[in-house]
């Protein structure tokens, strides 16, 4: 059962339960449930047990430019 990432593998990109995380979707390792965070959260545990593990889900193309073009409508703002 895995219990903690090795703090020296870099490529490892688990997340555990009750960690602080960036907005996002990130995917239960064990279930595959995903969570989205609209802003920074709290990853939550799995009330069975066991510690939750997390892992990132990569932003398909629409939404990083949907996010980019939000970025630029709010820059416009700013600068009006």
């Amino acid at each position: 059962m895995w219990l903690t990432p090795e703090p020296d593998d870099p490529t490892d990109n688990h997340l555990l339960a009750g960690q602080l995380v960036s907005p996002g979707t990130y995917r239960n390792v064990e279930t595959g449930h995903c969570l989205q965070f609209e802003q920074d959260g709290l990853l939550p545990p799995s009330f069975d047990g066991r510690v939750a593990c997390y892992e990132p889900v990569p932003r398909t193309w629409h939404e990083r430019i949907e996010m980019r073009n939000g970025e630029r409508e709010h820059q416009s703002k700013v600068l009006d």
